[in-house]
């Protein structure tokens, strides 16, 4: 069956999905891309093993056949893969979610979740640099939201210790 790796509650496979799948995609890498690291990120919730052309690249978190022996795992820090000098590969993705077994689709639709993953294959320099900057815009974000309690927090002794009547 074809299904979009996503499985958003509008998309979901029709054969039900069982938790645990196979994805496959066949690629046709030109040749300016061979031997050339490029970065991939892994979107998910679940837990699951990368291959490349039948090779085990990646995995993340254990893939089990329930929700006892999955240990779910993501891990967006881009990581290196290498395309060899051959026009056509198989990306191949062992998948399971055993998180999603205890919500229904709809719910999952509601909260604009999906039940699936996402790979995406960059340059590398370009997965660096955007790595660099959601670090900084996530400290910026963390810098303003501690400053300001440190800030009332200041005014308040400030007002405590010129103001003693209004203690």
């Amino acid at each position: 069956e074809i299904v979009n790796s996503h499985m958003y509650a509008d998309d979901r496979p029709l054969s039900d999905w069982p938790n645990i799948g196979w994805f496959r995609l066949n690629l046709e890498v030109d040749s300016s891309l061979w031997n050339v690291p490029l970065a991939m990120t892994l979107y998910q919730i679940g837990a699951s093993e990368v291959y490349l052309d039948g090779t085990l690249l990646y995995r993340f978190g254990t893939v089990g056949h329930s929700a006892e022996s999955e240990v779910a795992f993501e891990d967006r820090n881009p990581l290196a893969v290498m395309f060899t000098p051959h026009r056509r590969h198989l990306l191949a993705v062992r998948y399971s979610n055993f998180t999603f077994a205890d919500y229904s689709w709809d719910r999952f639709g509601r909260m604009n979740l999906y039940a699936g993953f996402e790979i995406i294959l960059k340059n590398v320099n370009n997965a660096a640099a955007e790595r660099v900057t959601r670090i900084r815009e996530s400290t910026l974000q963390q810098g303003i939201f501690a400053a300001i309690p440190v800030a009332l927090g200041f005014l308040h002794f400030i007002l405590f210790i010129f103001y003693p009547r209004f203690r």
